[in-house]
């Protein structure tokens, strides 16, 4: 008998989210990556044939099938959590024993990542990962018989078998010993020996081996506040078991445009006495370029981006001794010597996060399987285009992408234009199926699991546009303050990415100075009635009074021709005031926030 067969696996969010460094970002969607691959190949071996994720292109699909390396473009996350096959099996109970052996086999095959990961860092033979990597991940599957019913109807039924068994959640009983891993929060740190040592008393012990863990090759891997558990620690990690060199941090994402545009403008004494000056035993300053400045021939791309902001110099003082922190004042005195004359590099960066909108309402409406197959490979094929568009065309950094689903880390200049030709070469490529976006600003130095927070809540907010096919900002300010603003890419014809760019060059050229805005702000109460409610013609013609007050006499037809662009926007149903007037803020922060 043939069965439609539905894997899904996780923890998804929680495991991907709970990240300190792009390292650990990345970990957690290879690995959810890798788990689907390896469900693939057992699926493969028995015969099934798989539907969705499109695969046959795939790198690390193509590695993991054919016991090859994984190396290169094999090491991109590029693959959904889930697995939907035509399975031809006895029966019901043959294929459902079937399935748990392939999730047990596949389960064995991740521990033994983390085992190693163990083993480097303890020195002793794994002891943890295994109680705790078995306890963290759930697999799920469902089938239903395949028979000549409708394909959406019989993917349907699946689904909502899926469903139903994820609502019977499987607890297993989890002994909470000792301390608390400093990331995740939940699960006992790794100690050179975990038999001993494992009430309260052991804290001591549990620091100093922690500290003693970081004099040695691990110096930069850990923080001096990190104690990890078997799954984090196995994370930071796991790039070392592939042999991969390392991930730009955030600090390089923010800076790499600046760099790009200014290194060739900078004096070479300067740049050699910078060099000579930041002594790596005492800063840092090893980094990993962007995939946009790899072939440039440049010293200065290999040093992290945080080195280049002179506001980091104060951090790196508070992890030195007296005797070292002469030598960080010198570098950054070096460093401001070396850029003067030209602008401060850009602290904020952006973290974008794109879902596709109803994809499993439009899959079950497509009723052929080979339309599903066909879609599959569609997205496949997306999925290698936004990986050569951002190393070929952007200086970002797609830390996962699969299919109508991802996360990219870029630049604040490049944002807009990134955003705005990926969800077109969607909709190119895949008629019929539109994608939304959140674009999360956030500063160089925030935890990264709060950005990618920020992102998933800027997400959320296109979510809620009626229709979808939207995107949203959330600018997450470093002092705590958030401004959302949300919209269909698209408004009566006007591309509204394109018309935000429209205001961030007026910025540029002079046009219009940005001092416009804070005028317009502080009269928003005088647009609201006595219900609380905007008078939305009030607002135009004072925006237009404000606007021409703040331009360059020569450019007056330039702000005359985007007024009549911002008409379609203010008067859009759903565009309320404050969204617009946010909206308004989001190009006057990137360019502010472009170059210091």
């Amino acid at each position: 008998m043939r069965y439609l067969t539905i894997i899904q696996h996780g923890p998804v969010q929680d495991f991907i989210h709970t990240a300190r460094r792009t390292d650990d970002y990345w970990a957690g969607s290879f690995l959810l990556s890798y788990i689907t691959t390896h469900i693939i190949k057992k699926l493969k071996d028995m015969g099934g044939e798989i539907v969705s994720p499109g695969h046959d292109n795939d790198p690390l699909a193509m590695a993991v099938l054919k016991d090859a390396p994984i190396k290169d473009e094999a090491l991109q996350p590029s693959l959904p959590n889930r697995v939907i096959a035509i399975v031809d099996s006895q029966d019901a109970d043959t294929l459902k024993k079937s399935l748990n052996k392939i999730k047990n086999t596949v389960l064995d095959e991740i521990v033994k990542l983390f085992e190693k990961a163990e083993t480097t860092t303890t020195g002793n033979p794994a002891a943890v990962s295994q109680e705790q990597v078995k306890d963290m991940f759930e697999f799920y599957f469902s089938f239903t018989e395949y028979n000549n019913s409708c394909y959406g109807d019989l993917l349907k039924e699946a689904e909502n078998a899926l469903a139903m068994r994820k609502n019977i959640r499987s607890f297993n009983h989890f002994i909470a010993k000792g301390h608390k891993c400093t990331q995740c929060g939940i699960r006992e740190p790794l100690r050179e020996n975990v038999s001993t040592n494992t009430d309260n008393s052991s804290r001591p012990a549990l620091i100093n081996y922690w500290k003693k863990l970081r004099t040695g090759n691990h110096k930069y891997t850990f923080k001096d506040n990190e104690r990890l558990c078997a799954v984090c620690a196995g994370k930071r990690l796991l790039r070392e078991q592939f042999n991969s060199g390392g991930i730009p941090s955030t600090s390089t994402i923010a800076i790499s445009t600046w760099l790009s545009k200014i290194v060739n403008t900078l004096k070479d004494d300067k740049i050699n006495n910078f060099i000579y000056k930041l002594d790596k035993k005492i800063i840092p300053s090893n980094g990993t370029r962007v995939q946009g400045n790899s072939n440039k021939n440049n010293i200065l791309f290999d040093i992290e981006g945080s080195c280049f902001i002179s506001d980091s110099y104060s951090r790196f003082e508070k992890d030195c001794n007296d005797d070292q922190k002469s030598a960080v004042r010198e570098a950054k005195k070096a460093l401001e010597e070396m850029l003067e004359g030209h602008s401060k590099p850009p602290k904020y960066y952006t973290i974008l996060s794109i879902d596709g909108d109803s994809m499993g309402k439009k899959i079950r409406s497509l009723n052929d399987r080979e339309k599903h197959k066909e879609v599959s490979k569609k997205l496949s094929e997306f999925t290698k285009y936004v990986y050569e568009t951002i190393k070929s065309k952007y200086h970002g950094y797609v830390v996962y992408y699969g299919g109508d689903e991802g996360m990219i880390l870029l630049p604040l200049s490049e944002t807009m234009d990134c955003m705005n030709e990926i969800r077109k070469e969607f909709t190119r490529q895949i008629t019929s199926f539109t994608l939304s976006a959140g674009a999360a600003i956030v500063h160089h130095q925030s935890p990264l699991g709060r950005g990618l927070k920020a992102a998933n809540e800027a997400l959320r907010m296109a979510k809620k546009i009626e229709g979808k096919n939207a995107f949203s900002f959330n600018i997450h300010i470093r002092s705590g303050s958030q401004i959302f603003c949300a919209s269909p890419w698209e408004i009566n014809g006007l591309d509204v990415i394109n018309y935000l760019k429209e205001w961030n060059t007026l910025y540029k050229s002079d046009a219009l100075s940005p001092r416009w805005y804070y005028q317009f702000k502080v009269i928003e109460p005088t647009f609201q009635d006595e219900r609380g409610l905007y008078n939305v013609e009030l607002a135009m013609n004072e925006l237009y009074h404000i606007l021409l007050r703040h331009t360059a006499d020569n450019k007056k037809n330039d702000v005359f021709a985007l007024l009549e662009k911002t008409k379609v926007i203010h008067y859009y149903p759903g565009i309320g005031f404050e969204n617009f007037a946010s909206m308004l803020y989001t190009p006057l922060f990137i360019y502010r926030k472009e170059e210091e």
